[in-house]
């Protein structure tokens, strides 16, 4: 029993402690280079891809946004699909009459409801169609941009986003930038979460990001840093919905209507095809935080939809794929079933004390049962405390955040357990 205790104990304290570590003295002096194996050209072609549900207060802005954007002079044309998914607003009347005055703009209107990913695949399928049929003279959206070739055609970038997000200015050519590799097949970039966004087309929005606590700022802050090493290393796992990019020929047009995390499963897809999916920071999106109330069901929502891309992505975790497996295994299972570990251990050292006493193996069960009766002790008292930058209210409320995050993450194995899962979803509040 004592062997299990520490085989458990061992487990979280690698996950959380130990992988950051090892990870970075791995990717130590491993600093990605885009001059590695280089091509002379990036994707002649680009489609960015958006679907918007009852989005009728962003979705002008949004499109504004791209329109203005700054795109590379190697990038012969680019066209912009949006599904408006069975809105019940203004979304798809205000997609049309802004896309009336842009030729390079497609609306696709769903009456029913299908999901995202359902709209997405859709989407992809339309603007290859589209890409086959304006081979010869295709519109531009930038003055000076020719037609393409037969040749450029299989030479396309598909760019995935949502429909509140704001690009900066530079985005799309710091996205393109890494696709003159051809070891490269995706690309994501970052997201900065804000505070009463104003999206002006194309312009940054503020200077600095606005966290909703410090704990989750610390957090999203230390994925960034992981994200980065181990795509240095390797390849990133997965992407960002709201900012990512792969090659149109990567696209896993297999993808269930239901699933949940697709920007995490298409890019573990992009890995899965022998192609390295790289992060880069200075790729910069921006949204407003959701409100606080909106996150729960947010974290559950996903929570549920990690356990349905293990089942997805299986292929990812064997030996073949070498560091990146590793990394899978590291940073997102074993993250993933922290909660379910937890709970056993807890029940394992309770089962100690009860059989065999309170100092069974060294006192380990009951240091670790006073553990985690302290961890929710600091995560309810967080409730007790006004906002404050004390050393003090920081760590009650890292530990509010982590407590939190796991509950939600046991809460979305139940869901994904009984098969609730469903390719669409409320939008969440902002």
């Amino acid at each position: 029993m004592q062997t299990v205790i520490i085989i458990l104990l061992a487990l979280l304290i690698y996950a959380w402690i130990l992988y950051p570590f090892l990870l970075a003295i791995l990717s130590r002096g491993k600093v990605w280079r885009k001059g590695n194996v280089i091509s002379n050209e990036i994707p002649a072609s680009v489609t960015i891809l958006l679907s918007a549900y009852n989005e009728e207060k962003m979705i002008r802005r949004r499109l504004e946004n791209l329109t203005v954007i700054n795109i590379p002079h190697a990038v012969s044309r680019i066209m912009i699909f949006v599904g408006i998914d069975g809105s019940t607003d203004k979304t798809a009347e205000i997609a049309r009459d802004f896309a009336s005055t842009h030729d390079n703009i497609h609306v696709v209107e769903f009456k029913e409801r299908r999901g995202k990913v359902a709209v997405l695949k859709e989407l992809v399928r339309k603007s290859q169609e589209e890409n086959n049929r304006t081979l010869i003279h295709p519109p531009a959206l930038v003055s000076g941009q020719t037609g393409i070739n037969a040749d450029e055609s299989s030479n396309s970038l598909l760019i995935f986003t949502d429909a509140n997000t704001m690009f900066r200015p530079d985005t799309i050519d710091k996205l393109l930038s890494h696709f003159s590799n051809p070891e490269v097949g995706g690309v994501c970039g970052q997201l900065e979460f804000r505070e009463n966004v104003v999206p002006s087309p194309g312009l940054p929005v503020s200077s600095f990001p606005c966290w909703p606590s410090p704990s989750e700022g610390f957090y999203w802050r230390w994925e960034t840093q992981l994200k980065t090493m181990e795509s240095s290393i390797d390849s990133c796992l997965g992407a960002n919905g709201a900012i990512y990019a792969i090659r149109s020929d990567l696209f896993w047009k297999d993808i269930p209507d239901n699933t949940v995390v697709d920007d995490f499963v298409i890019g573990m897809k992009v890995r899965e095809q022998g192609f390295r999916m790289i992060y880069e920071p200075c790729a910069l999106a921006e949204e407003e935080f959701p409100a606080a109330g909106a996150e729960w069901q947010r974290r559950i929502r996903i929570g549920a939809g990690d356990y349905q891309a293990l089942i997805l992505c299986r292929k990812c975790l064997m030996p073949r794929y070498g560091e990146f497996a590793y990394m899978f295994w590291s940073h997102k299972v074993l993250r993933w079933f922290t909660p379910h570990i937890m709970m056993i251990l807890f029940s394992v050292s309770l089962l100690a004390i009860i059989k065999y006493g309170w100092f069974y193996g060294k006192c380990l069960p009951l240091v670790l049962l006073i553990g985690m009766a302290g961890l929710i002790f600091s995560s309810l008292f967080v409730r007790m405390l006004s906002p404050s930058a004390s050393p003090i209210s920081y760590f009650f409320r890292l530990c509010n955040y982590f407590l939190v995050m796991n509950i939600a993450l046991i809460a979305g194995s139940f869901r994904f357990f009984r098969g609730d899962l469903k390719g669409y979803w409320e939008r969440t509040v902002r």
